[in-house]
């Protein structure tokens, strides 16, 4: 995620290896698909500019999924009578 915030050219190549360390074909096309930034349904419209134009952000939801296991994974820790 910082990568892809910070630099576009070193985000391509962890996506890179990262798509070269994951075998399962599935879990290929999922990481494919969350981490795409040229996906038109990652985008949205977050205002209008002077002109009336949308004007649009990308999104890229696998932060999303990120969050989602760190508070999964606290919960689970929680369960088991660990630290959260």
């Amino acid at each position: 995620m910082t990568a892809m915030h910070n630099e576009e050219a070193q985000a391509e190549q962890l996506k890179k290896r990262a798509e070269y360390i994951i075998s399962n074909t599935d879990l290929n096309k999922l990481f494919k698909k969350l981490t795409d930034t040229k996906c038109k349904e990652w985008e949205r419209e977050i205002g209008k500019d002077e002109n009336e134009k949308p004007v649009k952000a990308q999104f890229y939801p696998v932060y999303d999924v990120l969050s989602l296991l760190t508070v999964n994974e606290q919960e689970i820790k929680e369960k088991k009578g660990g630290k959260a």
